[in-house]
């Protein structure tokens, strides 16, 4: 039997030298202010709370404790609140015990968290915590010191989470302008998978776990969930003339998102590109078990500046602007189209010389796509002012050929070739209206 009263430190200084860690870490603890009324575990102390308070400055960083325990009692109930600020996170991302992929190379934690412990004689043990999260001011670059992600702030409104048995639920999350670098190197891998690839030989090198562990989702619910002002920079040097692009103005707006069966959430996407292409994108999506019930607008795509992309099947760019829309489901793992629509405006398709196509307007109206019955209804199809010149070449060729470059020709033929029989699509199409159309044919052979 023991019994301790008034346990008091102030104004603590400890300095900590790590010269195992890699940087050689040096850590400060200042102004460390321990308070513990009474512990013991005598007989009419084992009902009593506990109620230690700790706060204190490390490396900067203020961290403050104070909780109320029965350690003596058999319910060994236990409740803590902590705080941290200001603590930054590149200091310990570069302590990290294993080497990362990535070079944090700034960021600042603040976190309110409060903790409950309970044991009782016919339950399980629960572990209980709720409070909220704030990392602002986060920039982390690739290890040869390129851009690689960036945002403001992000916080993260835990409702409450029940750690033993797996369940969570979460107020809100907000993430502020966001900043993504994507990269393609020469050999067309992405970075992000040269990342991971990485992480992965790393986990390699542990010994693998003995132990079964549940493969379950954790029941997760997000009440709400928000990111405001998103970029994402892409630049592919995989092709023979690099591409670049930028995504900004991404918002993204998501209610009730949950692992639990049977509930779907609420989806509202919107970004722009620095081209003027412009998506809009919102519906319902489920997680247990996987369905999706979305409609979507895309306007503005211009054709041109990804002809790089086409390059080696095509030997000049087309031209045109295409606007998209329509609804996209899956469910039992059927994706069906609905109410599809499709304008292609001043498209232009040159073939050799100064032979081209050329059409003002392309619209398609009223589509349909079942993937699993292998089925396309198009609704109505028109074309407005276009304009053919197309001609026999003296090898008896058309120049329509030259618009593909004779190594795909020879692949294309090889595949019908080689092409094993398999069920055909079912394609149909209502109605067809061409307008305004002329076709010019010169035969030079």
């Amino acid at each position: 039997m023991f019994s301790f009263n008034n346990i008091v430190i102030t104004a603590g200084e400890i300095d900590f030298n790590d010269q195992a860690s890699p940087q050689s870490s040096h850590y400060e603890i200042r102004q460390l202010a321990l308070s513990v009324p009474v512990v013991g575990n005598v007989s009419y102390l084992a009902d009593e709370y506990v109620t230690p308070e700790l706060s204190l400055l490390l490396n900067g960083a203020d961290i403050h404790a104070e909780g109320q325990s029965k350690p003596f009692d058999n319910s060994l109930e236990t409740d803590l609140s902590l705080a941290l600020f200001n603590t930054d996170v590149a200091f310990y991302a570069k302590n990290s015990p294993l080497p990362l992929p990535v070079d944090v190379k700034s960021g600042v934690l603040d976190c309110e968290i409060n903790l409950k412990y309970l044991v009782t004689t016919d339950q399980l043990p629960t572990l209980l915590v709720n409070g909220d999260f704030f990392l602002s001011d986060l920039v982390i670059d690739e290890l040869d010191g390129t851009a690689l992600f960036a945002m403001s702030a992000l916080s993260v409104e835990v409702e409450q989470a029940d750690l033993f048995n797996h369940e969570i639920t979460l107020s809100n999350i907000v993430l502020c302008e966001p900043h993504l670098w994507l990269r393609r190197d020469d050999h067309g891998q992405l970075n992000l998978m040269r990342l991971f690839t990485s992480s992965e030989a790393q986990l390699e090198k542990e010994p693998p776990a003995t132990e079964e562990t549940d493969s379950s989702l954790p029941l997760l619910l997000v009440r709400a969930m928000a990111l405001q002002d998103g970029q994402i920079s892409f630049h592919d040097q995989s092709l023979s003339t690099p591409v670049t692009e930028r995504i900004h103005d991404l918002a993204l707006m998501v209610t009730n998102f949950s692992t639990h069966p049977e509930q779907q959430a609420t989806l509202d996407l919107h970004m722009q590109t620095d081209r003027q292409l412009d998506v809009a994108l919102s519906g319902q999506l489920g997680v247990v078990p996987v369905r999706a019930d979305l409609s979507f607008v895309a306007n503005g795509f211009e054709l041109e500046p990804y002809y790089p992309y086409l390059e080696s099947i095509l030997t000049a760019p087309v031209a045109g602007q295409l606007d998209v829309s329509g609804q996209v489901t899956y469910a039992d793992g059927n994706t069906q189209l609905h109410d599809g629509a499709v304008t292609l405006r001043d498209l232009l398709v040159p073939f050799s010389g100064q032979d081209r196509f050329t059409l003002a307007e392309l619209q398609l109206r009223e589509t349909s796509v079942d993937v699993n019955s292998l089925q396309i209804h198009l609704g109505q199809l028109s074309l407005t002012n276009g304009d053919v010149k197309a001609s026999r070449l003296a090898d008896g060729t058309f120049s329509v050929e030259k618009l593909l470059r004779s190594s795909q020709r020879e692949a294309n033929s090889q595949a019908r070739s080689s092409q094993q029989t398999s069920k055909p699509w079912s394609i149909d199409l209502a109605s067809f209206d061409l307008a305004a159309f002329r076709l010019q044919l010169r035969d030079e052979s």
